[in-house]
C-alpha cells in the first residue's frame, strides 16, 4: 500500500558472514545491526559465554534489550552467522542452525518509512578480540507490484478499455536519483504516488472466474506472477478474461517429476563453500549472488514422480 512515508521500502533484510574469532578477552563482543527504516535492531553476542541479546532502537534513540538466547559462538573459532529481520521477527542462525529469540517477534505499527540510517543498512563490529569477516552477503526482499489503474466491471467484458496500465511512479528515473537521500526519496515518492492515484485510482481486489487462476512464480529473481504477465495483446487475440488471470484452457502442461532440487553440501562442517561472482558490472545482477554451495551431493531423496 501507499503511505506518506514513502512506499515499498525494504521489508525483510538479512546479513550473513563467515566470522573467525581469535583470542577474545573479558568483555569481548560481536555486534550485528540491521536497519529497516524506523525499525532498527542489533544483536550483541558475548564472545566469552556465547549469549546473544537482541536490542531495538526506540524513539528516544536508546538501544533497549528485549530478548536473549544462548549460542555456540564462544571463545575462538569460525562460524557462519546470519542475523535476519524477516516477517516482523528477528532471528539468528549459526552454521545454518536457528537460535530463536523467545520474544523475537514484534508488531510493526507502520511500514518502514526510509530514514538517513538506511544509507548504512547493515553493520558488524567487534570489541576486545581479533576477528576476520569474509563472504559478507546482504539480502533484502523483492516486491511484486501491479499497476494502479481502476478495473471496473466493464473491463471483465470489454478488456480493451484498460490496455495501457499506469505506472505507480511516473518519473521513475528521478526517483532512483534520490536514493542517496531517503527523506527526499520518501517525499518525492509520496507526491508522485498520490498524483497517480488521484488520476487513475487503485485496484487491489483480484476477482477470479470459475475457470481463471492467479499464477505465482517460485523463483523470485527470475519469475513473475500473473499480475505482471504480458496482457496487452490479449484483446487483440479476442481474450477478454481478467487481465491478471490465466484461463483454464491455457494450462497445457502438467508437472510430472521433481528433478534436481537443491543439493546437500559437504565439507566445512556441512556448509561447503559458497559460489559468488563479484567481477565486472554484472556484479549487481541478482544472478551473480546465487545460494549455491560446493561440493554437494545430489538430493536424490527429493527427486520423485509427483503424478
Amino acid at each position: 500500500s501507499n503511505y506518506s512515508g514513502g512506499g515499498y521500502w525494504v521489508g525483510d533484510l538479512t546479513v550473513t558472514a563467515d566470522v573467525t574469532v581469535e583470542g577474545p578477552t573479558d568483555g569481548a563482543l560481536m555486534v550485528m545491526e540491521l536497519v529497516e527504516g524506523t525499525y532498527q535492531f542489533q544483536v550483541h553476542i558475548d564472545l566469552i559465554t556465547g549469549s546473544a541479546t537482541v536490542h531495538q532502537k526506540v524513539a528516544d534513540g536508546e538501544w533497549t534489550p528485549f530478548s536473549k538466547v544462548d549460542t555456540p559462538v564462544s571463545g575462538g573459532g569460525a562460524w557462519e552467522i546470519c542475523f535476519a529481520n524477516v516477517d516482523d521477527r528477528v532471528c539468528l542462525f549459526v552454521d545454518g542452525v536457528a537460535y530463536e529469540f523467545p520474544e523475537g517477534a514484534y508488531e510493526r505499527v507502520d511500514p518502514p518509512a526510509p530514514t538517513e540510517s538506511d544509507l548504512v543498512p547493515c553493520g558488524i563490529a567487534f570489541r576486545n578480540t581479533t576477528a576476520q569477516v569474509e563472504n559478507l552477503l546482504i539480502e533484502r526482499d523483492i516486491y511484486y507490484r501491479n499497476d494502479i489503474r481502476v478495473f471496473d466491471e466493464k473491463s471483465v467484458v470489454d478488456f480493451r478499455v484498460n490496455i495501457h496500465p499506469a505506472d505507480e511512479v511516473q518519473q521513475e528515473s528521478l526517483l532512483l536519483e534520490k536514493l542517496s537521500s531517503p527523506s527526499e526519496y520518501a517525499r518525492f515518492y509520496a507526491e508522485e504516488s498520490a498524483s497517480q492515484l488521484s488520476r487513475y485510482g487503485k485496484y487491489g481486489d483480484y476477482k477470479l472466474g470459475p475457470d481463471e487462476f492467479l499464477m505465482f512464480g517460485d523463483n523470485s529473481p527470475m519469475s513473475k506472477d500473473s499480475r505482471l504477465f504480458d496482457y496487452r495483446e490479449r484483446p487483440l487475440n479476442h481474450i477478454y478474461s481478467h487481465r491478471y488471470a490465466v484461463r483454464r484452457r491455457d494450462l497445457i502442461g502438467k508437472a510430472l517429476f521433481i528433478f534436481w532440487p537443491h543439493g546437500i553440501p559437504f565439507l566445512k562442517n556441512g556448509r561447503g563453500f559458497s559460489v559468488r561472482n563479484h567481477k565486472g558490472p554484472a556484479a549487481l545482477d541478482p544472478q551473480d549472488y546465487p545460494q549455491i554451495r560446493v561440493p554437494f551431493y545430489p538430493n536424490l531423496t527429493r527427486m520423485k514422480k509427483i503424478r
